[in-house]
């Protein structure tokens, strides 16, 4: 999606026609919330939402790179070991 509109709705509006402001947001525009004159919330398309989680992917994919070559050649811990690790230590609390 090249082009965006936003729209603006107060959260009485929201509550009066939940159906209509959700089916706007889901034809493409991003509607803000607003109470007080602020912003406190924001409807997005899906579509924003699958372009946020590409830039959180990146984001976070650029910070473990330093970790990752500090590592080497060591082998790391799988998923698997880890959380069997972390149930382990929630039994051993759980006694106490």
């Amino acid at each position: 999606m090249d082009m965006y509109s936003e729209y603006e709705v107060q959260v009485s509006e929201l509550r009066s026609r939940p159906v209509g402001v959700l089916e706007t947001a889901s034809q493409g525009e991003r509607i803000f919330v607003i109470r007080a004159g602020r912003r406190i919330a924001a409807l997005v398309p899906v579509e924003d939402v699958g372009l946020i989680e590409e830039v959180e992917d990146a984001y976070w994919a650029e910070r473990a790179k330093p970790a990752l070559s500090a590592q080497g050649d060591k082998p790391g811990t799988s998923l698997e070991a880890l959380m069997t690790e972390v149930g382990h230590r929630r039994e051993i609390y759980r006694r106490y």
